[in-house]
């Protein structure tokens, strides 16, 4: 409820902000900015106005984010089980005992320490071994008995590599890293960019590849020079189209504020509102969204989910070679949106070289959803948000 408050307040001062803009619009005289207003000024994380035509006309680059986290999230549980099955059942005259077995076996096998891990490993290929080497380590009778019936049934130069994923059912040390190419066009009015997030997942054992939604950025903006400041309101639509992998989905929990770049099953048309002030040394940005999340892809049940989300971002010396940036972003639900509520903080920097410009900031969650919001399975957290994200953004614009 608090965070639903704060953002309805954030929203009430944003739409206030664009009144202001309008009157004093309508006192001064629009047309495009000089290039030195708002150069320089984007953010990281959250939206900012649209560029002025002089400042940019073409970028592309590379947005790198890394995060550790708890990967046992339920997309990635499904499809490390999934692989587990589909290698070890495989081939079977009857693969259906083997794969009512895999889910309980991989359960149990999760519970067992590193320092006791051997003790299983070494013994896959007796076992009745096996199974005195679990009752020795406290495993239960029935589980015991999933454990050995799955094993059983697996080929025995297969077994250490099948059972072996169940310890990436309970990494802990895991690490996404997300890599998302961008390519953006200005002109006078609008701006148009695209980009397409891709979710890395390094597992202390193994490394997995999901592809993100195609994402799309449609951007109009007014600029008003009034001397001594710049003032700038730019409307905008993000659209997010259903093309991830399942195994994405995990990414998102990473970072709550990128939902709709890795649900596979959403469709997301997200429009937002952004008002921003240019002075010598610093830019000041406020906006404000309304993120809608439609499901088109394997709905099962699911409605539409709708949550808001709002930040500020302050920019010093954006004009100049080294700057410094500092956002606050925050979402709040609406509709459907158990957990969406939360407050994030970033900081960092940016180079400027030419045509090349590096940012890198670091972000952390001030508020977080409250864990039973977000789910458990035997006691491993199934949403855990990541503790921090290092972020950065190479481009070159011309």
């Amino acid at each position: 409820m608090d965070g639903l408050k704060r953002g309805e307040a954030f929203r009430g001062a944003a739409w206030w902000v664009a009144a202001v803009t309008a009157v004093i619009a309508a006192l001064a005289d629009p047309g495009t900015a000089l290039a030195k207003k708002f150069k320089g000024s984007e953010l990281l994380i959250g939206h900012s106005v649209k560029p002025p035509k002089r400042a940019k006309l073409f970028s592309a680059g590379v947005d790198i984010q890394v995060s550790p986290f708890s990967a046992v999230l339920n997309s990635q549980k499904e499809a490390i089980l999934g692989r587990a099955v589909d290698m070890a059942c495989s081939g079977l005259d009857d693969p259906s005992v083997c794969e009512g077995n895999a889910g309980l076996a991989m359960e149990a096998l999760s519970g067992i320490t590193d320092d006791d891990w051997d003790l299983v490993d070494n013994n896959l290929t007796d076992t009745a071994i096996l199974q005195q080497n679990l009752a020795s380590l406290g495993v239960a009778p029935e589980d015991q008995a999933a454990v050995v019936s799955y094993v059983d049934q697996i080929p025995v130069d297969k077994r250490s590599t099948a059972v072996g994923l169940a310890r990436e059912l309970s990494a802990k040390d895991a690490t996404t890293l997300l890599l998302e190419p961008r390519v953006e066009v200005n002109t006078r009015h609008i701006f148009v960019a695209a980009s397409f997030p891709m979710a890395i997942y390094m597992f202390p054992s193994s490394t997995d590849f999901a592809s993100g939604n195609l994402a799309l950025d449609l951007r109009y903006g007014l600029f008003w020079d009034l001397k001594k400041v710049g003032m700038a309101l730019s409307f905008g639509l993000d659209l997010f189209l259903p093309s991830a992998m399942s195994d994405a989905d995990a990414m998102a929990m990473a970072n709550m504020l990128y939902g709709p770049k890795f649900y596979h099953r959403y469709l997301t048309p997200a429009p937002y509102m952004v008002w921003g002030l240019d002075a010598t040394f610093l830019t000041l940005q406020l906006s404000t969204d309304i993120v809608p999340m439609i499901p088109v892809r394997d709905i099962g049940g699911r409605d539409p989910m709708i949550y808001g989300r709002y930040g500020a971002g302050l920019t010093f010396f954006p004009k100049y070679i080294f700057s410094v940036m500092g956002e606050i972003n925050g979402i709040y639900p609406i509709h459907n949106a158990k957990g969406y509520a939360a407050l994030f903080a970033s900081g960092g920097f940016q180079l400027r070289v030419w045509r090349f410009k590096g940012s890198v900031a670091a972000q952390f969650p001030l508020i977080s959803p409250d864990k039973s919001e977000l789910g458990t399975v035997g006691g491993v957290d199934l949403g855990t948000l990541a503790d921090f994200m290092l972020l950065t953004r190479l481009s070159f614009t011309f």
